[in-house]
C-alpha cells in the first residue's frame, strides 16, 4: 500500500469516527428523552465542565453557577438531571420509589451495606434489623464512650496549646477526635490516634481511604469473633454499636447480622462518621469565628447552663439548648457534607419533575443546596449565617425548615447515623466553645474556600487558631 492510500484510509476512519461523534450528539440533542431539560448544548459539554471542576476542586462553583443559570432542573450529562426544586426534591428522599444510582457501587466496602444497597428491598429488611441500634435511646448509652476517647482526649490538647500560646490546627484535632470515636463505637476499639505524637495534621488513615477495606477487616474481624466466642460468659458486655449489631435480630425472621454484613456496615460508619463530623465542626467553629455576635450568643447560653467551666457537659443538657441547636442546624444548611446531594433513579413508568418528563431509569442529583437556599422555606438572605432564622421565624416556619433540613439526607433513605452525629457535635461544640476563646491570630492565613472532595471541605485543608481559656 502506498502512502497516499495508507493516509486516505486513516483521513476516512477519521471522518467515520467523527460522523459517529456527531450523530451521537445530533440524537443526544433531538431525539434523547432529555432533550428539552435546560442545559449546556451540547450535553457532553456540562460532563466536561463538571469533569474539570472535580480535577481542580472547583466543582461545586461550577455546579452552583450551573444551578444559578439554567434553574430548578438542568442536564449533567446525556442520562443525568440535576434537580434543586426543593418540593421535588423533597418528593424524591421521601419516596423509595426512587432507588439509588449506580454511584452507590462504589461504596460497597466488602459487601453490600445499608447505605450503598440499592435493592429497596434488601435495604428494607437491613434497617428493620439495625434502626433499634441507632436509636435515640441506644445512643445515649454510648455517651461515655464519646468523652472518654474523643473530647476528652481533644480537651488535654488544646489546654496544651492555650497554655503554650501556640498556633494549632483544629481541623486535624477533630479528624482524630472523629476517628477515634466511631473507631470506638463501631469497631469495638478506638485507633487512639490522639494519644500519638502528631504535628496538627489528619491522621495517616484519613489519607488510607482506598485502603478501607483491608483497614475495616483488620480492626472488625478479630473484634467480632472474640466478642462472639464469649457470648455466654458472665460479666458485662460493652454498650457501643458493634455489639449491639452483633446482637440485632429482625424482629420477624429472627435474622442476624452475618460476619461480613457486621464488617461491611463497620466500615460504612467509619467512612461516613469521620470526614463529615470532623469537617462540620471545622465549619461552626469558623463561622462562628467570623460572626463574633453568634459567638457571643452561645457563649451566653453555654455559661447559663453550664457555670462550672470544668464540669463535663451532659449531652441531655444540650440536646434541647436554642441556640446552641441554631448554630448546627444553620451550619449544616450553609456547609452540608455533601451539597450537590445524593444520586436517584427515575422510578418505573417515568416521572414529571419541574415540568419535565423523566422517563424511567434515568439518573436523578437530588441537590441538598437547592432545598437549603430557598427562601420560601428559610426566608431572606438564604447565603447568610443567621442563627437566629431558627429561634426567631413563627413556629409553623421553623417546622417548614426542619421538614426541609436534608443535611442527613431524607424520608426512608435517611442516614441511620445521625443520632449518634448529633451527640458528638454537640457535646464537642460546647464543651469547646464553654472552655476556650478561640481566634485567628494576627498574621495567619486560612484559606477557607469551599471545597467538595467526597465531603465538603475548606480549599486550604486547615483552620489554624489559637485558644485561651476562659474565666471561671
Amino acid at each position: 500500500m502506498s502512502a497516499a492510500a495508507g493516509l486516505l484510509d486513516w483521513r476516512f476512519a477519521g471522518l467515520a469516527v467523527g460522523a459517529l461523534f456527531l450523530a451521537k450528539i445530533a440524537r443526544e440533542e433531538l431525539f434523547s428523552p432529555l432533550a428539552r431539560v435546560p442545559g449546556m448544548r451540547p450535553a457532553l459539554y456540562s460532563w466536561l465542565y463538571l469533569g474539570v471542576g472535580l480535577l481542580n476542586g472547583t466543582y461545586l462553583q461550577k455546579f452552583l453557577a450551573m444551578y444559578e443559570r439554567y434553574g430548578p432542573i438542568f442536564r449533567i450529562d446525556s442520562e443525568t438531571v440535576a434537580v434543586c426544586d426543593p418540593e421535588a426534591v423533597l418528593q424524591i428522599f421521601g419516596s423509595p420509589r426512587y432507588a439509588k444510582g449506580s454511584g452507590y457501587d462504589a461504596f460497597s466496602f466488602h459487601r453490600e451495606n445499608l447505605f450503598s444497597t440499592r435493592d429497596i428491598d434488601y435495604h428494607r429488611r437491613q434497617k428493620r434489623l439495625m434502626s433499634p441500634v441507632f436509636s435515640v435511646t441506644a445512643i445515649a448509652t454510648m455517651e461515655p464512650l464519646v468523652r472518654k476517647v474523643g473530647i476528652d482526649r481533644v480537651v488535654e490538647h488544646v489546654n496544651a496549646h492555650a497554655k503554650a500560646g501556640t498556633v494549632f490546627n483544629i481541623v486535624g484535632l477533630l479528624h482524630r477526635m472523629s476517628l477515634d470515636v466511631i473507631g470506638e463505637v463501631a469497631f469495638g476499639k478506638s485507633f487512639d490516634t490522639l494519644l500519638e505524637d502528631f504535628d496538627g495534621e489528619a491522621p495517616q488513615i484519613i489519607r488510607w481511604i482506598n485502603n478501607i477495606t483491608a483497614l475495616g477487616i483488620v480492626f472488625s474481624r478479630e473484634t467480632i469473633r472474640r466478642r462472639r466466642a464469649t457470648e455466654n460468659e458472665q460479666g458485662d458486655r460493652p454498650k457501643d454499636v458493634l455489639q449491639r449489631l452483633i446482637e440485632a435480630r429482625d424482629p420477624d425472621s429472627g435474622n442476624t447480622l452475618s460476619e461480613d454484613q457486621l464488617i461491611a456496615e463497620s466500615i460504612i460508619q467509619l467512612i461516613g462518621g469521620t470526614e463529615t463530623t470532623a469537617y462540620t465542626l471545622t465549619w461552626a467553629i469558623h463561622l462562628l469565628l467570623e460572626h463574633p455576635h453568634c459567638m457571643e450568643q452561645l457563649v451566653h447560653e453555654l455559661c447559663q447552663e453550664l457555670p462550672d467551666r470544668d464540669e463535663p457537659a451532659k449531652h441531655a443538657q444540650l440536646s434541647e439548648l436554642p441556640y446552641l441547636n441554631a448554630v448546627l442546624y444553620e451550619t449544616l444548611r450553609l456547609r452540608p457534607p455533601s451539597p450537590d446531594g445524593t444520586q436517584r433513579v427515575s422510578p418505573p413508568g417515568g416521572v414529571h419533575i419541574c415540568g419535565y418528563y423523566i422517563p424511567e431509569g434515568y439518573n436523578i442529583q437530588a441537590a441538598t443546596h437547592g432545598v437549603h437556599h430557598s427562601t420560601k422555606i428559610y426566608g431572606a438572605a438564604v447565603e447568610s449565617f443567621k442563627p437566629e432564622r431558627w429561634i426567631e421565624s413563627s413556629p409553623e416556619q421553623i417546622a417548614t425548615m426542619r421538614q426541609s433540613f436534608v443535611s442527613f439526607s431524607a424520608g426512608s433513605r435517611a442516614c441511620i447515623g445521625r443520632a449518634l452525629a448529633w451527640m458528638e457535635l454537640r457535646l464537642t461544640l460546647a464543651t469547646l466553645v464553654r472552655r476556650y476563646a478561640f481566634h485567628v491570630p494576627e498574621g495567619v492565613e486560612n484559606d477557607m474556600g469551599q471545597v467538595f472532595d467526597f465531603v465538603l471541605k475548606p480549599r486550604g485543608g486547615k483552620l489554624r487558631i489559637a485558644a485561651t481559656l476562659r474565666a471561671e
